[in-house]
């Protein structure tokens, strides 16, 4: 793929592997916007994470990421096939501090409130129960 992109400044762009869930974290908070690209599949558990450390989402409007942000909201959708559309949503971020502000908090409140164990184990268990 880098060879498509000549005039990428290789110096910007890190492969870092595998990384334990802390450094992972740790990495999250450092970034000023996390850009979360996903096709109609399923959501992964990386941008509850990046969710949950206060990242400023820009996310494929995609029905998995719907699911856990709302544009506007906890964080900008913009569509999947469109590389301006993304960037501009991520220019929007980069420009206004008190967007990514707010869609930082949000974000985070989202994930805290909706995806930790506390509120989805009961709803877990509740579901295996009724199935007995």
């Amino acid at each position: 793929m880098l060879t498509d992109l000549p005039a990428l400044d290789r110096r910007r762009v890190h492969f870092l592997g595998p990384l334990a869930l802390a450094d992972y974290r740790a990495l999250l908070r450092r970034a000023t916007v996390h850009v979360y690209l996903t096709v109609p599949f399923v959501l992964s558990w990386s941008l509850i994470e990046a969710m949950a450390t206060g990242a400023a989402i820009v996310a494929s409007d995609t029905a998995p990421v719907r699911e856990a942000v709302r544009d506007g909201q906890e964080g900008l959708l913009a569509p999947f096939a469109s590389p301006e559309a993304i960037a501009g949503r991520i220019d929007e971020i980069l420009s206004t501090e008190n967007l990514r502000a707010g869609l930082s908090r949000a974000a985070r409140m989202a994930a805290l409130t909706r995806y930790s164990r506390k509120s989805l184990l009961p709803q877990h268990v509740s579901v295996i129960r009724s199935t007995q």
